[in-house]
């Protein structure tokens, strides 16, 4: 009944904002998460604004479906919080993604959407955000594919000059596959978030940041999916190796 076009690359996830039908979000290989609004009058899906941060592709995302806040995880290595209120641009704005508009701005055209001194979003220690301003247009050096290859080095050090995200977090591995990560259930707060990653461990953050727990999976192989119970402290999870674990995240313990 209705169809968004806008994305430059492959879309690995889309995800209902709430429970009405109207929003919906995207995100893609082109690093970008955009929001699509139903409301919007004429045929298909209309953009309504565009979040960026984001370094390398969108694998999944999840909304808090409180009408503020989604969760993202990505090819980069991070996990985010978003708030939907707070995007980069409004209008789904922003050209064809950072990964094509690095490649512009390399090659000398502003039409990329990168100046050559933009503002870029850093976190001080305490992870309140804080502005500067870059020396030169970030450049994208190295390709990789993240099915077969680890993540180069020099990706880890990038960031993003239109960040809107409001935390990160890091540790976990999205490779091999579009690993997943969720917030908690409505029971508990919805005051973590939990993602699998490639090296088997399921791993467990308040949103504040605060690591609280690391579930071993079926050993070391790719652990792509978890799902925490909507109303007792466990979660359980998926592995490579054919293993489905159950984690009781009171005692401790796995069966």
């Amino acid at each position: 009944t209705a169809r968004a076009e806008g994305h430059a690359r492959d879309v690995n996830s889309v995800e209902y904002v709430d429970e009405g039908e109207a929003l919906i979000l995207s995100g893609s290989d082109d690093a970008c998460i955009r929001l699509w609004d139903r409301r919007v009058p004429g045929r298909g899906l209309k953009p309504a604004a565009l979040f960026e941060g984001h370094t390398e592709g969108v694998a999944h995302l999840h909304s808090r479906r409180d009408g503020r806040l989604f969760l993202s995880n990505a090819k980069d290595q991070s996990a985010r919080i978003w708030d939907l209120r707070k995007p980069s641009s409004e209008m789904g704005g922003g050209g064809a993604g950072w990964r094509a508009g690095v490649r512009d701005a390399a090659l000398g055209n502003e039409a990329g959407g990168l100046s050559q001194n933009p503002p870029v979003l850093t976190r001080s220690p305490a992870g309140a955000p804080s502005r500067r301003t870059a020396t030169a247009a970030p450049r994208l050096s190295f390709e990789w594919d993240y099915r077969w290859m680890g993540y180069p080095a020099q990706g880890r050090r990038m960031e993003h000059p239109r960040d809107a995200s409001q935390a990160s977090f890091y540790g976990h591995s999205v490779l091999q596959t579009l690993i997943r990560a969720y917030w908690s259930p409505p029971d508990f707060g919805q005051s973590c978030i939990y993602a699998g990653s490639a090296d088997g461990i399921c791993r467990v953050w308040e949103a504040t940041g605060k690591p609280v727990a690391k579930l071993l999976g079926g050993g070391d192989d790719v652990l792509r999916d978890c799902s925490w119970h909507p109303h007792w402290p466990t979660i359980v999870t998926a592995s490579f190796n054919g293993d489905v674990v159950i984690h009781d995240l009171v005692r401790r313990d796995r069966r």
